[in-house]
């Protein structure tokens, strides 16, 4: 695996059994992680951890909660924007899982807006069984990523995965697979990437939140794809199911249950949106 940066504002929850005595202090914590080796677990008590700067994982290494509602935080969450204005922070991350924790907005400034989870490319990636309630809930954006699985989520923000003219297609033909997830708000998906699969996930956003397309994509470069979407269920698609400014080829729509519930400002146009030169082919 992978070193990667974290800066923390989450509630932990239930990982696996690690250190008999449990680290009950920021600076406890960060001399584990300092002189710790690589896989090792380090086992948290239940409390509130103020961390000064971000921690730097080896490989391997697992940091174990005690159940949801124990809280650690980094500094002045989200003021400044970038890594303090948001939960985990990742670069060049493989064969990692993050998963059974639950990401707070706690504090705000204006203006600004705060991810959970952040990385700069991910290879054989899980993300699940996280409740992450900020207005970017993931972004994955600009970079070769590959086998990123995103499920069992609920995302109360946008997940953003767009690179330019949709970047390439792995050996195994798939960077992101997003499925069996909750979705809360409208903008829900940044685009446009290419080897996606979109499937069996529940897009439920509020009527009176009618600002985003549920895919969005605002490149200028024609993409080759592929992306399927299917067997999603969609209630109130916001202003609509899928816009895309660029050229986009090998989309595949099937077998989704969308229910188009009038909104608060109203739809002027329809649910796809898509370039003349889309090749659906």
């Amino acid at each position: 695996m992978k070193t990667f940066t974290l800066a923390l504002i989450i509630c932990l929850a239930s990982l696996h059994a690690g250190l008999a005595a449990p680290i009950s202090t920021a600076g406890a914590l960060a001399a584990a992680v300092r002189d710790g080796a690589n896989g090792a677990t380090i086992e948290l008590a239940g409390g509130t951890f103020q961390l000064s700067e971000p921690l730097v994982l080896k490989a391997g290494m697992k940091l174990s909660g005690q159940g949801a509602g124990q809280r650690w935080e980094k500094g002045q969450p989200g003021v400044k924007g970038g890594i303090t204005g948001g939960g985990i922070f990742v670069i060049w991350i493989a064969d990692t899982e993050i998963y059974n924790n639950r990401f707070l907005n706690t504090k705000s400034a204006p203006n600004e807006h705060y991810y959970g989870i952040k990385g700069r490319q991910g290879k054989r990636l899980r993300i699940h069984h996280n409740t992450i309630e900020v207005n970017f809930s993931i972004e994955f954006p600009f970079e070769n990523d590959e086998d990123v699985e995103i499920d069992h989520n609920v995302l109360h923000g946008t997940v953003s995965i767009p690179k330019y003219a949709g970047g390439s297609v792995p050996a195994s033909g798939r960077t992101f697979h997003l499925h069996h997830n909750l979705f809360r708000d409208s903008y829900a998906i940044e685009f446009v990437r290419n080897g996606v699969e979109i499937d069996h996930n529940l897009f439920d956003f509020d009527v009176k939140k009618d600002h985003g397309n549920l895919i969005s994509g605002f490149g200028q470069v024609a993409a080759k794809g592929p992306c399927v979407f299917h067997n999603n269920l969609v209630a109130n698609p916001g202003r609509g199911v899928i816009w895309i400014n660029e050229p986009y080829a090998q989309l595949t729509v099937r077998n989704n249950h969308i229910i188009t519930r009038p909104t608060a400002k109203g739809r002027g146009d329809g649910l796809f949106g898509f370039n003349a030169k889309c090749d659906f082919t």
